[in-house]
């Protein structure tokens, strides 16, 4: 069995959030609104940039607000969007040993396309087999898009092992009937995975290598 392994990349594999923070900051004395805490706008982050403008937003505003928003936030994180931002201490050495494991392997985001492939050509080049953002299809947790990703690594929907932070990973995974294994490092508590029924939790590199093996020796012995 050929076996596929899906990353989240903001808060699995880079720590995005810093300059995220700060473009929304600045989107928002652009449109003169008051500031969010960072918390606030951590609590946006997931479901895409529109979510995250609705969230962002003072309550009530209308569609056309937030559709400014977004205009004028897409412009200010295209050029910030890699001033802070930075790797998860471990990661590279994880995928790098999977990747010599030959396993398939993809990057599954709902940060739009252009700036996914541009980060992880920054610190992750030449190791995944796909990358795909936002644009082409539905964000997250449509099927949409992780159907595309199986496709294009030549393996079964369920064969697939969703590596995220988030509920929103989560569901992605189990929407396809794929395998999901949280991690604790990104943008979401331990809680919040097990509530969404994450397959197995990782609260470290090892761990997370450690978890993918026994996913696959559990579907080698079925």
């Amino acid at each position: 069995m050929k076996h596929g392994i899906i990353f989240d990349l903001d808060g699995t594999l880079l720590d995005t959030l810093p300059d995220i923070y700060a473009s929304v900051n600045r989107m928002l004395r652009a449109l003169s609104y008051p500031e969010r805490t960072l918390e606030h706008t951590l609590s946006g982050i997931g479901y895409g940039s529109r979510r995250l403008m609705e969230v962002s937003l003072p309550e009530g505003a209308g569609d056309e607000t937030v559709d400014e928003a977004l205009d004028v936030y897409r412009g200010i994180y295209r050029e910030n969007f890699s001033v802070d931002t930075k790797p998860y201490e471990g990661l590279l050495d994880v995928v790098r040993q999977l990747k010599s494991e030959g396993m398939a392997l993809a990057v599954l985001s709902n940060k739009p396309d252009e700036l996914t492939r541009a980060l992880i050509d920054k610190w992750y080049a030449g190791i995944f087999d796909f990358v795909l953002g936002q644009g082409k299809y539905s964000v997250k947790p449509s099927p949409e898009a992780p159907r595309a990703v199986a496709k294009a690594l030549e393996v079964a929907p369920e064969s697939l092992i969703f590596i995220g932070d988030s509920d929103v990973d989560v569901m992605t995974a189990h929407g396809v009937g794929a395998a999901c294994v949280g991690v604790t490092w990104g943008y979401r508590p331990r809680e919040v995975l097990a509530g969404a029924g994450a397959d197995m939790i990782a609260e470290s590199p090892q761990e997370l290598l450690a978890a993918i093996k026994e996913i696959h020796e559990g579907r080698e012995q079925k």
